[in-house]
C-alpha cells in the first residue's frame, strides 16, 4: 500500500507513505503523474498520493522546467489526475486527517533504495555523530592554540 501506519519496533507508529510512482526525483512528466495514478494502492481509502519531484539525494530540489511543468498541470490536463503543488507537511497533515482505516505495518520496512536506513545502520550512525563532536572539538583547540600564539608572539615582539 502507498499510505499506511507503520508501527516501529519501539512500539510507537507514524504515517507513512511510499509514493507510487516509485520515484523520489520525478520530473513532473504526464507519464510520471498517470503512474502515480495507477500504482496508487489506496483509492478506496485516500484521495490523494504523493508526487516527489526534483533531483534529491542532495542535487538541488526541483528546477525552474519541472516547477514550470506541475504549474501547468495544476491548470489541468484533459484526462490527468488534478495536481497540486504543496510541502510534505501540508500532505501529511491533509491525508490524516481523509484516510480512513489506514493499515498498519509492524517491523522493519524494505525499501531497495534505502536499505536498513533506520534499524541496522544506527549503531554507525551514533559513532559517526561522535567522530564529528570530536573533530569539532580538535577543530576548536587547534583554533585556540593559535590565537594563543599569535597573542604570545605579539607580546614578545612589544617587549
Amino acid at each position: 500500500n502507498s499510505t499506511f501506519l507503520w508501527a516501529g519496533i519501539d512500539g510507537s507508529e507514524v504515517l507513512s507513505h511510499f509514493p507510487p510512482a516509485d520515484t523520489y526525483n520525478a520530473r513532473g512528466t504526464v507519464e510520471e503523474i498517470i503512474k502515480s495514478e495507477t500504482n496508487f494502492k489506496d483509492s478506496d481509502r485516500s484521495r490523494e498520493a504523493l508526487l516527489l519531484v526534483g533531483y534529491g539525494d542532495g542535487g538541488g530540489g526541483p528546477s525552474r522546467s519541472i516547477l514550470e511543468r506541475i504549474k501547468r498541470a495544476e491548470k489541468g490536463l484533459g484526462p490527468l489526475p488534478h495536481v497540486a503543488y504543496r510541502s510534505p507537511y501540508e500532505f501529511f497533515c491533509r491525508i490524516k486527517n481523509q484516510i480512513k482505516e489506514p493499515l498498519k505495518w509492524v517491523g522493519e520496512l524494505f525499501f531497495e533504495l534505502h536499505q536498513g536506513t533506520f534499524t541496522t545502520n544506527a549503531l554507525i550512525k551514533k559513532r559517526n555523530r561522535k567522530n564529528e563532536i570530536l573533530l569539532h572539538d580538535i577543530e576548536l583547540v587547534w583554533a585556540l592554540n593559535i590565537i594563543n600564539d599569535y597573542n604570545n608572539n605579539n607580546n614578545n615582539n612589544n617587549n
